[in-house]
């Protein structure tokens, strides 16, 4: 006998205006394999209605608290880049959503139940690719420009990709693009920089957790991809790359392989450099999402049962947006003005105010935890 395919009821956000939500019934369509580091599953489910097919990224069944903070910041990584982007897209006033981006649709904050609704992603990572065949050669302009895009509007939007591989860059042959999936790492420029990645894809600067993250940080990674499907070497079989025996790549694009973020060109000039008739792009993300979010990322945490950090881990920033101005009210809105110095006199009252204003805080939390 044939089981029924299950069916639920999704509430989430959009990832353009958060201030919306939306509520919509879903068939389950099938599972999909999850990459060996990620610890968030992955479904196929289709509306009903409009039967538009989506992925869902979940949490994962019973997992132990580590494992939990684990798929927690995995999902962060993908909302605030998703939701990042698509505000810089409605910004921009671009025709639709860059085909060179995975697209984050929307995503659900309730409580034990967080997840993200993305478009399925296209083609088939590079690396599945790889296995069976080289790119061609009427394919290698297009797979360069589509990529470079993509880190163009990445940048744009602040956001660092922080896992630019073989398996996070997709190639559709059919269609003849590039999609940029799996922001799952992803953090915002400008913010510490944490150990992430492994060599030879991640960058000197990223694998030490020293300095801010940068764009450019994915300036590196691209490079290597490029270098593979361009060449077809394993830029792991190398402690140095063989740049002289191609010396038409080295010419364009040695200089993404400088030691610091800082040296290294950044994705929107090296995209004028092979593609000049491309159309730049020149917008960046609004003040709503360049302000800092600690406090929501706190509500966040304590709403969804997150543990606490684990004991020597460096803080990371918080990046997910707030869910609106009509369900925002357990955050602060105010901006704070330039810091001045103040008069000697004023310290020991200024201190008094703050132990006086953390004690309350204190109080009202254990009030409302109760």
């Amino acid at each position: 006998m044939t089981q029924p395919i299950a069916e639920e009821e999704l509430r989430y956000l959009r990832a353009d205006d958060a201030s919306v939500e939306i509520t919509r019934k879903v068939r389950h369509v099938g599972e999909l394999v999850s990459p060996p580091a990620s610890s968030l599953r992955r479904r196929l489910v289709r509306e009903q209605g409009s039967e538009r097919l989506l992925m869902q990224l979940r949490m994962p069944e019973d997992p132990s608290p580590r494992e939990r903070m684990r798929a927690l910041e995995q999902l962060d990584g993908e909302i605030l880049a998703g939701v990042r982007l698509a505000r810089l897209v409605q910004r921009s006033g671009a025709d639709g959503h860059p085909a060179v981006l995975s697209r984050l649709v929307g995503y659900g904050d309730a409580p034990g139940n967080p997840f993200a609704l993305l478009d399925p992603y296209i083609g088939e990572p590079l690396a599945a690719l790889l296995d069976r065949r080289a790119l061609f050669e009427d394919e290698r302009m297009e797979f360069q420009r589509g990529l470079l895009e993509a880190l163009a509007w990445t940048a744009a939007a602040g956001v660092v990709h922080r896992a630019v591989s073989p398996a996070t860059v997709r190639w559709d042959a059919d269609l003849r693009r590039v999609q940029l999936c799996d922001f799952s790492r992803a953090t915002v420029a400008d913010t510490p920089r944490t150990p992430v990645g492994v060599k030879p894809w991640a960058s000197p600067d990223q694998r030490d957790g020293v300095g801010f993250a940068d764009p450019r940080d994915d300036v590196w990674s691209a490079g290597l991809v490029l270098f593979q499907a361009l060449h077809g070497h394993d830029p792991g079989a190398f402690t140095r790359l063989p740049l002289s025996e191609h010396p038409d790549f080295a010419e364009r694009y040695q200089a993404v392989f400088a030691g610091t973020a800082a040296q290294r060109p950044t994705a929107a000039t090296l995209l004028e450099r092979i593609a000049p008739r491309v159309a730049p792009v020149r917008v960046t993300v609004g003040e709503e999402l360049a302000k800092d979010r600690a406090a929501f990322r706190r509500l966040r945490g304590n709403k969804l049962g997150e543990p606490e950090p684990v004991a020597g881990a460096r803080p990371r920033a918080d990046t997910v947006p707030p869910p609106g101005p009509a369900r925002s009210q357990g955050e602060s809105g105010g901006t704070s003005g330039p810091l001045e110095p103040s008069p000697p006199g004023l310290w020991l009252p200024i201190g008094v105010v703050i132990v006086v204003l953390a004690a309350g805080a204190v109080v009202a939390y254990l009030l409302l935890a109760r």
